[in-house]
């Protein structure tokens, strides 16, 4: 008597999971924004920042905005740090922002900072492929990928499409930028975007016999006619 798929494919060694997942075991998501006007009465600042390490989809926008004048000038400072993301079994995924924006005019003098960092800690219990694919407006992103307390295996600092062979253990993906401009009297206005998908590739199934990325019926009648 023939026996079903789920009672056979382990005598096989085999499991009904197409494909394997990673483990995310730790994020650390940070913004953070500063603007500051300096005139002959002094500095003043405006401030926000967050920071997240929790697993799972997680938005936060930090704006800092500062208007000061002097009897000779005046200045409007403003920074913005933007993150969305996620990090699942499958797929690691986040949108960055960036803005820094000074108008000091005469005496006046502005700065303005803004940083964000994405990191994602993950354990992949098996070799794969890291699909990873960005989209980046400016140069002052900086990605890299490393085995954790190990050495590098990919860095970038602009826009690509790139398959990064890994192997099992514990792996980190960190992201992150931060400019600080400081100027007076000037005009200057910076935006930079950064938006990056990551997936994971462990190669075919053995037992998804017809390759259609499913383990069911179908593949044990291929096994059953192969093994008679």
């Amino acid at each position: 008597m023939l026996r079903s798929l789920p009672a056979v494919l382990p005598l096989l060694g085999l499991s009904l999971l197409a494909h394997a997942g990673i483990t995310v075991t730790n994020v650390a998501r940070s913004v953070h924004a500063q603007a500051c006007g300096t005139t002959n009465a002094g500095n003043f600042c405006d401030y926000d920042a967050d920071q997240n390490y929790t697993t799972g989809f997680w938005t936060r926008n930090a704006l800092a905005d500062r208007v000061a004048r002097s009897p000779f000038g005046s200045v409007h400072s403003t920074a913005q740090a933007v993150q969305h993301g996620t990090a699942t079994d499958s797929t690691i995924e986040c949108q960055l922002t960036m803005y820094n924006f000074i108008s000091a005019s005469g005496d006046t003098f502005g700065g303005s900072e803004a940083k964000l960092a994405f990191e994602v800690r993950f354990y992949t219990p098996a070799s794969a492929d890291m699909h990873f694919t960005t989209d980046i407006v400016g140069d002052g992103w900086w990605i890299v990928v490393n085995k954790f307390s190990g050495s590098e295996v990919f860095s970038a600092r602009t826009a690509s499409t790139t398959i990064i062979p890994i192997d099992r253990g514990e792996w980190v993906m960190r992201i992150e930028n931060g400019r600080g401009p400081n100027c007076g009297p000037c005009s200057l206005s910076i935006t930079e975007m950064l938006s990056a998908t990551v997936t994971f590739d462990f190669g075919p199934c053995l037992a998804d016999f017809n390759a259609d990325l499913l383990v069911d019926d179908a593949d044990f009648s291929i096994f059953a006619v192969a093994y008679d």
